[in-house]
């Protein structure tokens, strides 16, 4: 199974929208999974969602896949610090989910208050993923 998992090297998608930020026209995002191996994507993002590819062999090899393994999911937006996010295997759909940074850039995690209540946000952006396929 291990040798046709690595002739097919499937791709996963990260797809990330901008919701709002300080940059004027686009922004530059940073796209990094952190399994094993560790790959990183650069993208601009001009007002619409983003797709960003990753091969299976760019964050692990097939014998490394096995219950209980999560990836690491990192987003960072115009250079500023990363929002991390887990992916558990085996790596299907994970659902749309909205984090955002302060008005000092620093990351705060998951957009929990859907209002968006009492908030200052320098910047939020809403992260989904498809699996490997």
């Amino acid at each position: 199974m291990c040798q046709e998992l690595r002739a097919r090297n499937p791709t996963c998608t990260v797809t990330v929208l901008v919701k709002s930020s300080t940059a004027v026209v686009a922004e530059s995002l940073a796209i990094t999974l952190n399994g094993t191996r560790t790959a990183t994507k650069n993208a601009t993002e001009w007002l619409s969602a983003v797709p960003v590819s990753f091969r299976l062999l760019e964050i692990c090899d097939p014998q490394d896949l096995k219950s209980g393994m999560a990836l690491d999911l990192t987003v960072a937006v115009e250079g500023g610090s990363p929002q991390s996010m887990t992916w558990p295997w085996p790596f299907g759909t994970l659902r749309e989910t909205r984090y955002w940074w302060d008005e000092s850039g620093g990351a705060k995690g998951e957009w929990t208050d859907p209002k968006g209540l009492k908030r200052k946000a320098r910047t939020d952006i809403i992260v989904t993923a498809a699996g490997l396929g």
